[in-house]
């Protein structure tokens, strides 16, 4: 198992496909995807000794790591009610406060426990990190290694990190969880953590994976419970964009729910068709879909993605991705609108006509 110790082997860039196009009375600037996809092999035999500790640093003792292990009644109690519950496809729900972009919680809770909690914004309580963190300020905290070992249920689970996944999303083992690290690559800071629970970790299956045993898995959501998946998933997309954006001091996006339809069609197109582009089944370009659903624009641009664990990876995705970045924090757009249907993501960027002409 290979150590890496320096930081300078973390600023090595791997080419990202990716999708985007912008509608301005201009062609599409790129016709690439943006997939997220991670195998699972099962192994006959560990090569790995599962007692092994990796990565290993001091747990915190303040911050949002602490929450892991505790109750939902302790947090009502000290946070109080959260903005928003969504449902995922993990077996826990997101308990959300998104008041303040500052401040983004998602407290992740299965079984009236904490499992995870992904912290962004400029104030986020992400000891031993701090939202903004220079990379080279963050390695030198620990040891990052290309695999990390996970002995659980009597299953043992080894994750191979890519060069990519050190430069986007590094892990770390705090003592009894972990943390993944988000990382904006153009300006090598820290813009986001997700700590989380080994079961947790294994039930996402964030990186490439190796296993010895039976594979943990949750049940697949049914048709019914997809639905009020994609609801929740939608709003994140929408928060976290927001998010990103306000830590840049750009504009907050307002959501257009007629906007919001058009990317939804689209992916449901994607889906029931099996395909992933920006052109429809129909051969339709966005600027089409735009003004079928009657939506006035001065300028468009769309974001896809596919097969990501979840919508803040995808926006992470997104934001390491030039041309994806490029309608992420273009500070020209006024409104979004998201639409998604399992694993396809579509986001839509309009600037209104009214508000160019009164510029």
């Amino acid at each position: 198992m290979k150590t890496i110790f320096r930081a300078a082997f973390l600023c090595i860039f791997i080419s990202i496909f990716s999708i985007y196009y912008s509608v301005s009375q201009q062609p599409p600037i790129s016709n690439d995807a943006l997939v997220d996809i991670k195998t699972v092999t099962k192994e006959k035999k560990s090569t790995e000794d599962p007692g092994k500790n990796n990565n290993l640093i001091v747990r915190p003792t303040s911050g949002l790591s602490t929450w892991i292990g505790k109750t939902t009644s302790k947090l009502n109690e000290t946070i109080g009610a959260p903005d928003r519950i969504d449902k995922t496809e993990y077996g826990y729900d997101w308990w959300i406060y998104n008041k303040d972009l500052t401040n983004y919680r998602m407290f992740a809770v299965s079984n009236e426990k904490i499992v995870s909690v992904i912290g962004a914004g400029a104030n986020a309580e992400i000891e031993p990190f701090h939202i903004g963190q220079n990379l080279q300020n963050v390695f030198p905290q620990g040891s990052f290694e290309s695999t990390v070992v996970i002995n659980w249920k009597n299953t043992i689970y080894r994750f191979e990190l890519s060069e990519g996944d050190f430069v986007n999303r590094p892990l770390i083992k705090l003592d009894d969880i972990y943390a993944q690290i988000y990382i904006d690559n153009f300006t090598k800071k820290v813009t986001a953590i997700r700590f989380l629970n080994k079961s947790t970790l294994v039930l996402e299956k964030p990186y490439e994976l190796t296993y010895t045993g039976v594979l943990e898995e949750v049940p697949a959501p049914t048709d019914e419970e997809w639905g009020a998946i994609q609801k929740g998933y939608e709003k994140e997309i929408v928060d976290f964009t927001n998010v990103i954006r306000n830590f840049y001091n750009l504009p907050i996006l307002a959501e257009i729910p007629e906007l919001s339809v058009v990317s939804r069609f689209h992916s449901q197109d994607m889906f029931d068709n099996k395909f992933f582009s920006h052109q429809s089944s129909d051969e339709k370009k966005l600027a089409d879909r735009l003004n079928a659903a009657q939506i006035p624009f001065a300028k468009a641009g769309e974001n896809i993605a596919a097969k990501y664990v979840d919508p803040v990876a995808a926006v992470e995705g997104w934001l390491n991705s030039t041309s994806h970045r490029e309608a992420l924090l273009d500070p020209e757009y006024s409104h979004i609108g998201v639409g998604i249907v399992r694993k396809l993501y579509t986001q839509n960027f309009i600037q209104q006509v009214d508000l160019l002409q009164h510029e």
